[in-house]
This record gives C-alpha cells, structure tokens and sequence, in this order.
C-alpha cells in the first residue's frame, strides 16, 4: 500500500495495526512501519523470479536466430557489462566469466 494510501487511513481514523479487528494505529512512525511492510510483503508475492540462466539463453537462441552456444556467449556478454547496482542486487552475476 503506498503512501498515498497509508496517511489518509491514518489521519481518518480507519488504519489497523494487524488485521481489521486489530487495534487502531495512533502513531504516524507505526503507519509507516505497515507502509513499509506491506510493500515487502508485495514484492515477495507479485515479483517473478529470474527464469535462470539456460532458460534465457534459449529465449536468445530463437528470437536471434543463433545458435545456443552463441547465444550463450551474448548473454554472458550482456552480463559483464551489468551495472554495479545489478551486480549487488543479484550476486549470480558476479559468477560470469
């Protein structure tokens, strides 16, 4: 729940701590604890996971037109030159040599 929507159930009264029965949040911090918290609790649910390594190869492999091994050299390529925020936020990067 992002912020626009978190503040104005707070200020009016209707935002729980828990589940709609729990107790009613009277500290703005603790409303944006649940901010916070619900926005990891959705990144772990919506957010798909990385196909994996063979799987994209393959994917490059039929749109290019190559063939896998080639379309592994791209990948790998491709991975080299990651960004250094990518490379901390998914450690498999820094394996590619």
């Amino acid at each position: 729940m992002p912020a626009s929507e978190v503040m104005p159930k707070f200020k009016q009264g209707e935002l729980h701590s828990g589940s709609k029965s729990g107790p009613k949040v009277t500290n703005p911090k603790q409303a944006v604890a649940i901010m916070y918290s619900e926005k990891r609790q959705g990144l772990n649910k919506g957010g798909s996971a990385h196909p994996g390594f063979k799987a994209v190869q393959s994917s490059i492999a039929q749109k290019s037109g190559v063939s896998e091994k080639a379309a592994g050299a791209i990948l790998a390529s491709k991975t080299r030159h990651a960004s250094a925020a990518a490379k901390r936020a998914n450690p498999n990067l820094k394996k590619v040599k």
